[in-house]
């Protein structure tokens, strides 16, 4: 469970570090599924960047049956997302970035919230988790988070190559 620093973290900066939410033991079985027939290599597509690089990932709404859906439904983010928000929560989507470093495509600047209210969700009550199954540094592309954005409201969102992207 979140601890109060890191619940007032996450309200002062829109984000939190959980580090070692997962075992290597569990990181690795999720690492080998990517790869194998399923959900990933069922739902992969390609979204290119600005220049026209490649940036891959696999995208899907429904949890389903499987590790990824176990993830989805684990208590360690399940309930560390309820003390978040301090409300109940649902799955919106779930999708496996296939970033391919110093290679593959970048991914657009972006509020995550930006365009999701192009799909339907009117208020910013979502939380974006993300699980490192690859080591993510400077060196091969890791996310960047502009700590205190989320206070500053929604950007519009447009076009950038084939993402959407803040304007």
């Amino acid at each position: 469970m979140l601890t109060l620093e890191q619940t007032q973290a996450f309200d002062r900066d829109g984000f939190v570090m959980v580090p070692d939410a997962f075992t290597p033991q569990e990181i690795g079985i999720l690492l080998s599924q990517v790869t194998k027939e399923g959900r990933v290599t069922k739902h992969q597509g390609n979204m290119p960047d600005a220049n026209g690089r490649s940036s891959k990932l696999a995208l899907w709404s429904d949890v389903g049956d499987d590790v990824f859906g176990a993830v989805t439904t684990s208590p360690r983010i399940v309930n560390n997302v309820r003390m978040l928000l301090r409300e109940d929560v649902y799955h919106w989507h779930s999708k496996v970035m296939l970033k391919e470093a110093r290679v593959g495509g970048a991914w657009e600047w972006h509020q995550d919230y930006g365009y999701w209210y192009g799909d339907g969700c009117l208020y910013p009550r979502l939380v974006s988790c993300m699980v490192a199954l690859d080591p993510a540094t400077k060196e091969n592309g890791c996310l960047k988070v502009i700590p205190g954005s989320h206070l500053l409201g929604r950007f519009d969102h447009g076009r950038v190559g084939q993402q959407a992207g803040a304007d």
